[in-house]
């Protein structure tokens, strides 16, 4: 019976979230099978259609593959992606952090990070150089050295 109690309560716990809040995960080295630290997402979204969409390098910055919202043909919002430097990219929303001025979104930032990081230092000064800090987002970043970071 107490089994049970819990399971209901951990279910009533999940089935009261937002329904579109992303999952991610960062999984450490010793724990993947490959010996390789990995970023992980599943996207909860309210616009279901995307695609995965190549980018070429273009003006200094890295080519990168991207997801994107199917209806963005201009390609404005990346969602999750990694670059040809292996610098890799995801979020989830975190939407107490809301915000009305939009200039740089959680999906711009994205995109811009995939143009021009090669490294989790140089997204955390991304993070700090950008202005107004317009995101509502949790960042989970990972390069080819194999750090991985989580930003709040």
């Amino acid at each position: 019976m107490r089994r049970f109690s819990l399971v209901a309560v951990i279910a009533a716990i999940f089935m009261s979230a937002d329904v579109f809040a992303c999952t991610t995960a960062i999984v450490g080295a010793g724990a993947s099978a490959s010996g390789k630290p990995m970023i992980w997402k599943q996207r909860d979204a309210s616009n279901p259609e995307n695609v995965l969409v190549y980018i070429a390098p273009s003006g200094g910055n890295y080519g990168y593959t991207a997801i994107f919202n199917y209806n963005d043909l201009k390609r404005r919002s990346a969602y999750a992606g990694a670059n040809e430097k292996g610098f890799a990219i995801i979020n989830n929303l975190s939407s107490n952090l809301a915000s009305t001025d939009y200039d740089v979104s959680n999906g711009s930032i994205m995109r811009i990070a995939l143009e021009k990081c090669a490294s989790v230092a140089d997204f955390e000064r991304l993070l700090h150089e950008t202005e107004p800090k317009t995101f509502e987002s949790n960042f989970a970043v990972l390069d080819a050295s194999g750090v991985a970071a989580y930003f709040e």
